[in-house]
C-alpha cells in the first residue's frame, strides 16, 4: 500500500537500521538526518529522549514539543513522530525498546510503571530534570551504552534488561516528583493496565465496554470503577479516546478518505464516525484534516 495511505513505521525509513530489541545511543545535530528527508513515522517501540545541550522540536501526533537542556520526553509505541527543528548545538541520548524486552520475572510494579510512562499520561509531556538528576541519568545511560556496545559480554542482554528496569523506575520517580498524583493501589493499576493493553490490541474493532470486561472476568461496572480510580475516566471514555487518537492520526498523516477511516476504525457507517468525531473534537473530520494536515502528503 502506498505510504500516502498509511503511516510508515520508523524501522521502514530508519537511518540506523537496527534489529536490537533495546537500543541506547547518544545523538546530536550532526547525527539527526536532514530534516528535508524526514517524514512522519509511527514508532513501533517505546522511546525516551534526553536533551543535554541545545534544543530540538518534535511533532508528536498533533502536538509540538520543544526540548531544552535538562529535559526528557517520551514517545510511546504507536505515536506518530516527526523531527521539526534541531539547533546546531543539540546533544542528547535516546533509549528505545520493545515491550517484551523487560525481564519476565520483573516485579509487577515495574510493568505498571512502564505502562504509566507510555500509556498516555506521561507520553507527550516534557519533563524538566532537577539539577541533581542529570548526572545520575548520564551515569546510568553511559553504563547502558557501554553494555549495548559490547554484545559479546557475558549476559549482556540480561544486564541491559535490568538496567532498563532501573531506568524506568527512576523515570517514574522523576515524573512523580515533577507531577504529583494520588497514590493508586497496585491492584487497581494492574487491572487498569491489563485493560489498556487489551484496548491497544482491539480498539479498531471492539468499542464496547462489555467486550473488555468479559475478557478480564469483570462486570462492565467493575471495569468502569477501576478506570475511574486509575485515570478519572470511565472505561467507555478510555476506549473512545483511543479510537479518536487513531482517527486524528489518520486524518493528519494519511490520504485515506473519511469513509475509509470510518470503516478502518470499526464504524458501521461514516455518518456515525463523523458524528462521534465532531462531538468529541468540536469539528468535523474534514475540518480537522484541513486544520492539521501535514504537507507533502
Amino acid at each position: 500500500m502506498s505510504a500516502r495511505f498509511r503511516i510508515p513505521s520508523l524501522t521502514e525509513i530508519e537511518y540506523v537500521q537496527e534489529d536490537d530489541p533495546c537500543v541506547i545511543r547518544p545523538f546530536s545535530a550532526a547525527t539527526v538526518p536532514p530534516l528535508k528527508d524526514e517524514v512522519p513515522h509511527r514508532h513501533d517501540f517505546q522511546t525516551i529522549m534526553w536533551t543535554w545541550t541545545g534544543s530540538s522540536t518534535h511533532l508528536i501526533d498533533n502536538q509540538l514539543i520543544t526540548s531544552s537542556p535538562g529535559t526528557i520526553h517520551i514517545i510511546a509505541r504507536g505515536q506518530v513522530h516527526l523531527f521539526v527543528a534541531v539547533s546546531s548545538d543539540f546533544t542528547g541520548h535516546f533509549v528505545r525498546f520493545e515491550d517484551d524486552f523487560l525481564p519476565e520475572v520483573s516485579a509487577p510494579a515495574i510493568k505498571n510503571y512502564r505502562q504509566s510512562l507510555f500509556s498516555g499520561r506521561r507520553s507527550g509531556q516534557l519533563l524538566q530534570m532537577e539539577q541533581k538528576e542529570a548526572p545520575a541519568y548520564q551515569t546510568l545511560l553511559a553504563e547502558m551504552e557501554e553494555e549495548f556496545s559490547n554484545p559479546d559480554l557475558f549476559a549482556q542482554q540480561d544486564t541491559l534488561r535490568y538496567f532498563l528496569c532501573v531506568l524506568l523506575l527512576r523515570l517514574e520517580r522523576s515524573f512523580r516528583r515533577a507531577m504529583p498524583q494520588p497514590e493508586i493501589p497496585l491492584s487497581i493499576t494492574s487491572s487498569f493496565q491489563d485493560f489498556i493493553s487489551m484496548v491497544e490490541d482491539s480498539f479498531m474493532s471492539e468499542h464496547q465496554v462489555s467486550y473488555y470486561a468479559n475478557a478480564l472476568y469483570l462486570t462492565p461496572g467493575q471495569l468502569t470503577s477501576i478506570s475511574k480510580q486509575a485515570v478519572g475516566k470511565t472505561a467507555k471514555q478510555v476506549i473512545a479516546d483511543r479510537v479518536m487518537v487513531e482517527a486524528k492520526r489518520k486524518l493528519q498523516f494519511t490520504n485515506l478518505t473519511v469513509k475509509e477511516i470510518a470503516f478502518a476504525l470499526g464504524y458501521v457507517s461514516p455518518f456515525y464516525f463523523t458524528q462521534a468525531f465532531t462531538r468529541r473534537s468540536g469539528m468535523s473530520p474534514s475540518e480537522y484534516r484541513s486544520q492539521f494536515r501535514q504537507p507533502n502528503l
